[in-house]
Parts: C-alpha cells; sequence; structure tokens
C-alpha cells in the first residue's frame, strides 16, 4: 500500500490517496478502515485506489470471507463510500487480473482513468508531506498499535 498527499480527491488542501494492491482480507480491511478514519477523523479527503489483486475487493459477484470485524471487505468498502471517499480501480487490472468488467463492480466504485491516477501520484510536491505533517496530530489513542504497525509511509521517486 502506498500513502500520497494528493490534489485529487476534492478541493481541500489536505488530502489522502491509498494505493491499495491486495485482496488480502486482514491488509485490505485495515487500508480501508484507516482510510475511513482520515476521512471521518481528520475531516481529509480520501481516494482509494484499486490494481493488481485489489480489484477483487470491488467484484459485486464474488462471495467473501468475513473479517474479524464481522463484516466483508465489500461492506467495509461500500461503508467508506457512503461516509464520502471515493474509491477508483485500475481498468486494465480490472479486466486482466481480475477479469471484471465495469458491471461487475459494486456501486460506486469508479474505473479509472491513467491521466488521474498519474496526476495525483507525480504531484509537484513531495508525495506524502501533508500525511506526515498530519500524523504528528494523531494522538496515541486515535489508531491501535495493530493499525500502526500495518502502513509504512514511502515517498514515490
Amino acid at each position: 500500500m502506498v500513502l500520497s498527499s494528493s490534489v485529487f480527491a476534492s478541493d481541500s488542501e489536505q488530502k489522502l490517496f491509498v494505493n491499495l494492491s491486495s485482496d488480502d482480507l486482514n491488509r485490505a480491511a485495515m487500508a480501508i478502515s484507516f482510510s475511513t478514519k482520515i476521512l471521518t477523523q481528520k475531516k481529509i479527503p480520501v481516494t482509494l485506489f484499486l490494481n493488481v489483486d485489489g480489484v477483487r475487493i470491488a467484484d459485486g459477484n464474488i462471495p467473501e470471507h468475513k473479517h474479524a470485524s464481522g463484516k466483508s471487505l465489500k461492506e467495509i468498502l461500500s461503508t467508506f463510500m457512503a461516509k464520502g471517499g471515493r474509491v477508483i480501480v485500475c481498468p486494465m487490472c480490472m479486466k486482466n487480473v481480475g477479469g471484471l468488467n465495469k458491471e461487475d463492480l459494486i456501486p460506486g466504485v469508479e474505473v479509472s482513468s491513467s491521466g488521474a491516477v498519474q496526476s495525483a501520484l507525480f504531484a509537484k510536491e513531495r508525495p506524502y508531506s501533508a500525511i506526515e505533517e498530519n500524523l504528528e496530530k494523531f494522538r496515541p489513542g486515535d489508531f491501535s498499535s495493530r493499525e500502526a504497525r500495518a502502513f509504512h509511509f514511502a515517498p514515490i521517486t
């Protein structure tokens, strides 16, 4: 997972772009839950980009296991979108990795264009500076130690 500040999600100064490339139940639930917390608690717009194996999370036709929270990944993703989060999928990965077409996606998920993702990932500012600054504002109890260990921040060059 890659976290990046971006000018993609909306017009406010602080934004978060999360690249989710796994459909692993725990990893994906952690990324979506983290994104939902940022969106709802910190009021920072979040765009979640599903690519590679992550596109399978948006497949409305496959059964899936429940997370320890009692919810499926589709339910967690739908909650994120209901709270104002934006979810986009890589069209090439959707077709070639997931074997999906637009009609297979759960409601609310958008098919991306390469230009939209590139403008979010290759913004002129340092890719994760806004996130680093905001991490200092989180209180120790905002996220569990399990959640904190699940994320690493790396510059995109």
